[in-house]
């Protein structure tokens, strides 16, 4: 689903998957045949077959690599995360943080969605928050080369169940916690007064979460912060892969 959800970030129609299996001889083939039949079926919800792959038994941990593969079908380019305008608003498809309290191991591919804000209300920019919205934003803006400010971030339950006698509040988890993959969309003015009169039970959460301008990086506005207006710094949360 993950790889689903990266996907949706290029408004494509899922096609077909591809699995890769490496696992110890320790690990009973029912398993590995359960490992298969899991990804056949969230495949198929979406339309996408499993198409075939590779497996390979060797000492170790085991590992699983998903390929989604997928075709774009509408005219012109598809959206990319280096598309964002100055002007541009940016929305929201869904509320986030807190995803580790089990949200993560239960992604939902904002396919639908994905399609719908390109093709209808014409999104330029995707992206799917994956590493923490603060750090995703940081990364649009900086492949874009623009500044994103951003004004409001909508908090889901579960932040605000993490932040419950923890250090951080629930502001912080959204910003940084991660793996809610709900859909970052760009789109012009004009487009983005559209998406969020749209009636759709798909774009239902959507939310207008803050505006591209001149600049770089990530402006994090009074209004989140409670003082001035201040720089996002890459040192303050998300999740670095590698790191």
């Amino acid at each position: 689903m993950r790889a689903l959800s990266d996907l949706a970030a290029t408004a494509a129609e899922p096609r077909a998957l591809l699995l890769s299996v490496r696992a110890g001889g320790e690990v009973e083939e029912r398993v590995i045949r359960g490992w298969i039949q899991g990804v056949r079926e969230a495949g198929a919800r979406h339309g996408a077959e499993l198409a075939g792959g590779d497996l390979a038994a060797a000492p170790g941990p085991a590992s699983l690599c998903v390929t989604a593969l997928g075709e774009y079908l509408g005219s012109g380019r598809p959206p990319g995360r280096d598309r964002a305008k100055a002007g541009d608003w940016v929305l929201l498809t869904g509320p986030v943080g807190g995803s580790r309290l089990g949200r993560h191991l239960c992604i939902s591919a904002r396919m639908e969605e994905g399609r719908r804000l390109h093709a209808k209300f014409g999104a330029r920019a995707l992206m799917d928050v994956s590493d923490g919205l603060a750090w995703d934003l940081h990364r649009l803006a900086r492949a874009s080369g623009v500044r994103v400010r951003l004004h409001d971030v909508p908090i889901h339950r579960d932040a605000r169940r993490a932040a419950s006698g923890g250090e951080h509040d629930a502001l912080w988890h959204a910003l940084h916690d991660g793996e809610d993959h709900e859909l970052i969309a760009v789109l012009a003015p004009a487009g983005a007064r559209r998406a969020l009169e749209d009636r759709s039970s798909a774009l239902e959460p959507l939310s207008c979460i803050g505006r591209i301008e001149r600049g770089s990086g990530l402006m994090l506005h009074s209004s989140l912060t409670g003082e001035e207006d201040r720089l996002w710094r890459q040192d303050e949360g998300g999740w670095r892969h590698g790191g």
